[in-house]
């Protein structure tokens, strides 16, 4: 059994008619901490690509979370997401 110690989300919306992105395509992008100590200093890059108008939509993030920072973290964590999704209603991500 573990513990959260932080999440990093990231959620990709989009609506398709099964051949093109037609009328948005946006991510959603935050972090959360459970665990005292842990700090979500943010993003430290974001970015997409396609969307509207294109037959899919690319979306990364990646967040930077710090344990106990002084002069530097004592641990930190970088997850890295990267989404791929069609107008179909399919995606693939990592």
């Amino acid at each position: 059994m573990g513990v959260d110690l932080w999440k990093s989300h990231h959620r990709v919306n989009w609506c398709g008619d099964r051949s093109w992105i037609r009328s948005y395509a946006y991510t959603e992008r935050w972090g959360e901490t459970f665990f005292p100590g842990w700090k979500d200093k943010g993003l430290t890059q974001s970015g997409q690509r396609y969307g509207v108008n294109w037959n899919q939509y690319q979306s990364w993030t990646q967040r930077k979370f710090c344990y106990v920072e002084y002069f530097s973290c004592i641990q930190e964590a970088n997850p890295y997401h990267n989404t791929t999704v069609w107008p179909n209603g399919a995606g693939q991500w990592n």
